[in-house]
């Protein structure tokens, strides 16, 4: 197995710059105590989706996704959105 890269001449790793590593919402509710809707709208908010965009996935109205960020900040000890992206991208690593 130690020769394996021995013939070769070039190695091209291709990746996607523009990803980012999606958190399980499983981890963000237990890490937080949040319930399952606050831990879905963390998980899509901490991949960098804005808050309609999130509603819209979760099919939920705006007003609705709010009342969970707020919930999300009280629990997650944050007062804005940055924060709290901060804080999941903290995790994902």
């Amino acid at each position: 197995m130690r020769d394996v890269f021995r013939r070769i001449g070039a190695l091209v790793v291709v990746t996607d710059l523009d990803a980012r590593p999606q958190l399980p919402d499983s981890v963000i509710r237990e890490a937080f105590r949040l319930t399952a809707a606050e831990g879905r709208l963390a998980s899509i908010r901490a991949a960098g989706e804005d808050l309609r965009k999130a509603a819209d996935c979760l099919g939920v109205t705006y007003e609705t996704a709010r009342a969970h960020l707020k919930a999300i900040f009280g629990k997650t000890q944050v007062s804005r959105q940055a924060e709290l992206a901060a804080v999941l991208a903290k995790m994902a690593r």
